[in-house]
């Protein structure tokens, strides 16, 4: 069983990343995604509502409103991770597959990277990632808020294997990402 852990800043082209691993035969999972589950779960939106009461308008919490609240506080931030990385962590592990690549964002603060036989940074520049938020219809000043409080790259760096580079065409970050995935996969 082969666990590849695929990192990276916001907008740096984790995802076109995990469509190479899944094209080479990878089963791939997306912590966001696992986190979108568990805004299906009751259990853990009563969590939310405990821990942010701020974040709750009409007895409803939601992603927009409990991200403005952790943006805009370290201590709350944190808290949301204590409880959601557990989860997310439980259904990763939970996960038998020969190869498993897992697109974690949020790598050095999930605490997680030790699950992994090895770590992929993808590495862009920052102003193309601006670039690419943009095209997405992210606010420059939002991408630039979210950026900032993120892991920096250079530390990113410390705990990678493997560093790809993806500063090009979808061609070329497609290219090197199969590559990787193969080379990883002997």
């Amino acid at each position: 069983m082969m666990k590849v852990a695929v990192i990276g800043g916001i907008g740096s082209g984790k995802s076109q990343v995990m469509l190479a691993f899944e094209k080479v035969g990878y089963t791939v999972l997306s912590a966001d995604k696992i986190n979108g589950e568990l805004w299906q779960n009751e259990d853990y939106l009563e969590t939310l509502k405990a821990s942010f009461p701020e974040a709750v308008e009409d007895g409803v919490i939601t992603k927009q409103s409990l991200s403005k609240v952790v943006f805009a506080d370290e201590g709350k931030r944190k808290l949301l991770n204590s409880i959601s990385h557990p989860l997310i962590l439980d259904r990763i592990k939970s996960d038998n597959s020969d190869l498993l690549a897992v697109e974690l964002p949020l790598a050095v603060e999930s605490g997680m990277l030790d699950q992994f036989d090895h770590v992929v940074l993808v590495d862009t520049k920052k102003r193309i990632r601006l670039k690419r938020l943009e095209g997405r219809g992210v606010d420059k000043k939002r991408a630039k808020k979210i950026m900032s409080v993120q892991v920096p790259i250079k530390e990113l760096k410390r705990w990678s294997d493997v560093i790809l580079v993806n500063n090009g065409t979808l061609d070329d970050i497609d290219k090197k990402a199969v590559f990787i995935a193969e080379a990883l996969a002997l």
